[in-house]
């Protein structure tokens, strides 16, 4: 096993405690489902049998929600925490990264998968 297929198994792992650590949360089903399906696209990664084009969809898919969310969020949300958090104190601003995160491992994936021969 190559040090990228340990590294993509390792990134299943997280996604999958991302996914477990939503059940607290007051909005968990989209939540449980990006993270979930994120671990099932690092795991068919990891096994070399995802196309390069789901990768590169579920990434600028995730991308887009988060664009969205960016260009609709009027700064006044949900906080949480001490101020001292800074912008992290803003749900939305927390729920932005969790989307860019999933955009960028998904670029990572795609990247390291094989091209299909049509």
């Amino acid at each position: 096993m190559t040090s990228q297929v340990r590294l993509v198994w390792a990134g299943c792992a997280v996604w999958v405690i991302f996914a477990l650590l939503q059940l607290n949360d007051p909005d968990p089903g989209f939540w449980i489902f990006l993270y979930g399906t994120t671990a099932l696209y690092s795991a068919g990664s990891a096994r070399d049998v995802l196309p390069r084009g789901v990768g590169i969809g579920w990434g600028v898919l995730t991308a887009c929600m988060a664009t969205w969310m960016l260009a609709t969020w009027d700064g006044s949300s949900r906080p949480m925490g001490s101020t001292a958090w800074g912008p992290l104190s803003d749900e939305v601003v927390r729920e932005m990264l969790g989307l860019l995160m999933v955009s960028a491992w998904s670029g990572f994936l795609a990247w390291r998968a094989v091209p299909r021969k049509s």
